[in-house]
């Protein structure tokens, strides 16, 4: 089993457009460079969840020219994706994307295209019946991709998060609600976090304790 993800997941990183050859980072995780941008592709070959950097110290030309606009960039990662089969039939939910520039060395959302220098892509699961597919931070997907305006398609994708598992809809489970004086007591004892709401208007904190995946409000 661990070599047949081992095999499959050194083809898949060739078909992203990246080097054979690896640095392995831990027993399950491997370090792949481009061979013509400054991009790094970190995958875990027993799960395929993967990432991809780039440096942009060594080509800053990429962030002087203006993001492209949101459907061209969804259109550049549905392609950079499709190209290694990692275009699943759920991956059918809400696109969405934020415009961002750099400011302090550091990435700043951008209030409209003609400021930006990025576009990020969010692409959600379709909804399980009436139920959104989200994650601890509502407004990105588990898969998203940052895309600037260069014209090169290896410069395209800079940056980026695939974490995707197959779901069995035909299965389901509840859980039982904890007392708002249980999730407390977890909360002190180091037992959850704080999960992002996003626009927050009705200033609720919401509180995710892993152990029995309970969302509390608050």
């Amino acid at each position: 089993m661990f070599l047949l993800a081992f095999t499959e997941d050194f083809s898949l990183n060739r078909l992203l457009g990246f080097r054979s050859n690896s640095e392995a980072v831990s027993q399950t995780v491997y370090k792949f460079t481009h061979p013509r941008a400054s991009a790094t592709l970190e995958m875990n070959i027993v799960t395929g969840v993967f990432s991809v950097s780039f440096d942009l110290k060594s080509d800053p030309s990429l962030l002087e020219s203006q993001a492209p606009a949101s459907e061209i960039a969804a259109s550049q990662v549905r392609s950079f994706l499709s190209a290694a089969n990692l275009l699943p039939k759920d991956l059918t939910g809400p696109v969405t994307h934020e415009f961002l520039k750099v400011e302090s060395q550091n990435l700043v959302a951008a209030v409209s295209l003609s400021e930006a220098s990025l576009v990020k892509i969010n692409l959600f699961r379709k909804a399980i019946g009436d139920l959104p597919s989200l994650t601890p931070n509502p407004s990105e997907a588990n898969i998203w991709f940052i895309v600037s305006g260069s014209r090169t398609r290896d410069k395209q994708i800079i940056a980026g998060e695939y974490h995707y598992f197959p779901v069995d809809e035909g299965q389901s489970a509840t859980y039982p609600i904890k007392t708002a004086q249980q999730a407390l007591d977890e909360l002190a004892a180091g037992g959850g976090f704080f999960a992002s709401t996003g626009l927050n208007q009705e200033n609720q904190t919401v509180v995710f304790l892993p152990a029995d995946n309970c969302l509390c409000r608050r």
